[in-house]
């Protein structure tokens, strides 16, 4: 997981703050620059200070719903950018942390682990993912925000886990076991891993690990490989 804190931070504390941290920079970086920035200027600026999974993509949905994405404006928002679990819900939804964290514990893996991970979704993926994609329309959930700008919805495995455990409710079961199947055979494992290496004390990854176990998907996705019974 991206540079996850040693303390017990509240998980949804700590990924607000990256994001606001990257705001922040970019926002910085923009004001030094003479002309005011178009919508290109700004997205770039984003990319370049991220630091968490697509947290320039979830910020830029941000700024459009307030400001827009060009001018002045922009650049005042950024600097002083607070944002909410509610700004992450109405994206997201209700399931944002553990949708988040899912994402961004891919980064777990190295080398060619990652891209292993996307050798391992199955012939049915398109289906899936597209049948997942129509669910978080009918939601109201922006679930192409982490769709290639002009790409078609081909997700890569860590987003497909990541929007499965979002929608775990509203998804057939075939679909969320298809979405989730590389991620449970790769990462799963290490994650758990990170888990016990850390049960002896409260810390950010146990915080993790209780999210994903307070509701129905991330249960699903650690429930065969939990060990915390007797820990």
């Amino acid at each position: 997981m991206i540079g996850y804190p040693t303390d017990a931070i509240p998980v949804n504390t700590y990924i607000r703050q990256q994001f606001e941290k990257v705001a922040h920079e970019a926002g910085e970086k923009l004001a030094s620059r003479r002309n005011l920035p178009t919508e290109r200027v700004v997205t770039t600026a984003l990319r370049i200070k991220s630091g968490w999974p697509n947290d320039h993509l979830v910020i830029t949905e941000i700024l459009r719903a307030r400001v827009g994405l060009e001018g002045q404006a922009v650049v005042d928002e950024l600097r002083g950018m607070q944002i909410t679990d509610d700004d992450l819900g109405a994206l997201v939804g209700p399931r944002w942390v553990s949708s988040m964290t899912v994402f961004a514990m891919s980064e777990l893996l190295l080398g060619d682990e990652l891209g292993k991970l996307n050798d391992l979704r199955g012939d049915d993926w398109k289906r899936a993912s597209d049948s997942a994609a129509e669910v978080g329309r009918s939601l109201g959930l922006k679930y192409d925000i982490s769709d290639s700008e002009g790409a078609e919805r081909d997700w890569c495995a860590a987003r497909g886990a990541a929007w499965a455990v979002a929608m775990h409710e509203h998804l057939e079961g075939r679909d969320f076991e298809t979405l989730t199947a590389p991620w449970i055979s790769l990462v799963r494992p290490k994650f758990v891993q990170l888990f016990m290496d850390n049960a002896d004390r409260p810390s950010f990854v146990a915080q993790v690990y209780d999210e994903l176990c307070s509701h129905s998907g991330g249960h699903a996705i650690l429930s065969a490989a939990d060990q915390r019974v007797d820990v």
